[in-house]
């Protein structure tokens, strides 16, 4: 038997062929790719820093000499940080130590020289161009440097050294004797009827001054610890040994006097949060997460009490790479990335019948075309065969 000089596919090879050329479609076969990561969303915002030692980097170095050689500030504050780990542009960093709310908007701060060197208002580095800011303020308005060097004692059981600013003596046991009168704390009176006022009114000019950003107020950090974190044997480490022999990190605070002014910071702590909520601005509690790492801690954030050093009772280093972690993430909070959005992928799609023919592009119509083609010649081949066999 002689074969025939057609060889043509059978439907199957056909159907596959056909089938390969709907999957190669690039119409059908290809899918939407996810769109590019968006930049960081932080990247040269306009930043300033606002606020007194705390936000300055008391105690750190090196010193930038800004505002003012007084200040204290230090290029290894929380402002420089966040700013560089979040690629914001510090336009401004105008935090001075012994800042009071009033420096903020009202009162230029001023070194107390002949002639005195002075600091603008610090809303005077703001404008409606910047987009963040941070705020630290309120612990001198609300005495602290003042309770600070009031209440250093002799022993854990006092007497403080002094100076009482009721009764100037040695023989007060602790702070909290003479500050608490009538069983009201005149210091924690003093910051919800006073001061609360005088941050208000700062906020107030912050926003003012800068419509246009987010406004981050940062909370002071605990110095003495809650009763949880207080050692059975209390804190106290003497910074005197009698007058003219001083140590160095020590924490010359009676028992008492350790739970009365983490109360008094407490206080502080809820004014600002407060006042940060009436405003509209995030606050960023940082007294909470620190009760573990006060000065009385084995792994403290805070300074102790050295003679002469201007940094005691301050961030030290762990502690400004603390408040810088915290900043941060608020800000990166403020501003977050837009969720990139993923093109659904087109839906299968089936032929169907229509009145008209096939619908489905014209892939299918190649492919019908293959299947007829296929069966013309099934047919062919199998007319020639039968006539073969009939001339046989």
């Amino acid at each position: 038997m002689t074969s025939s000089p057609l060889r043509p596919f059978g439907l199957v090879g056909v159907i596959a062929v056909a089938g390969a050329m709907l999957l190669g479609s690039p119409a059908l076969a290809a899918s939407a790719l996810p769109s590019q990561a968006p930049a960081d969303e932080t990247v040269s915002l306009e930043y300033v820093s606002l606020g007194d030692s705390y936000a300055a980097g008391l105690g750190q170095t090196p010193l930038t000499g800004q505002p003012a050689e007084f200040c204290g500030q230090s290029s290894a504050n929380f402002p420089h940080q966040v700013a560089a780990n979040l690629g914001l542009d510090l336009t401004a960093d105008v935090s001075c130590s012994n800042a009071r709310a009033a420096n903020i908007d009202e009162t230029a701060q001023s070194d107390g020289g002949t002639p005195p060197t002075t600091v603008p208002v610090q809303t005077d580095a703001l404008s409606a161009d910047t987009d963040v800011v941070t705020i630290s303020v309120g612990g001198i308005d609300a005495g602290f440097t003042a309770l600070a060097q009031a209440c250093l004692a002799q022993r854990a059981d006092g007497p403080v050294w002094g100076p009482n600013p009721v009764q100037p003596s040695f023989t007060d046991p602790n702070c909290k004797s003479f500050l608490v009168v009538n069983g009201v704390d005149t210091v924690s009176a003093q910051i919800v009827q006073n001061v609360a006022g005088d941050i208000g009114e700062a906020y107030v000019a912050v926003r003012a001054a800068a419509p246009n950003a987010k406004v981050i107020v940062v909370g002071y950090p605990a110095i003495f610890p809650d009763a949880a974190n207080t050692p059975a044997a209390g804190c106290f480490a003497p910074v005197l040994n009698g007058l003219d022999a001083p140590f160095a990190n020590g924490l010359p605070y009676t028992n008492v006097d350790v739970e009365y002014l983490h109360q008094v910071e407490v206080t502080l702590n809820q004014v600002l949060a407060a006042r940060a909520a009436a405003a509209g601005f995030t606050f960023v509690d940082n007294l909470t997460p620190t009760l573990s790492h006060s000065a009385c801690s084995e792994d403290p954030y805070m300074n102790r009490v050295t003679i002469g050093f201007p940094g005691s009772l301050h961030p030290n280093a762990a502690g400004v790479a603390f408040l810088t972690a915290q900043v941060s993430s608020a800000i990166e909070a403020a501003f977050p990335a837009p969720v990139p959005t993923l093109e659904p992928a087109p839906a299968a799609v089936t032929p169907k019948l229509a009145e008209t023919g096939f619908n489905g592009g014209t892939a299918f119509l190649i492919a019908g075309g293959l299947i007829v083609l296929a069966a013309i010649l099934f047919i062919t081949r199998a007319v020639l065969t039968k006539r073969r066999k009939a001339g046989s």
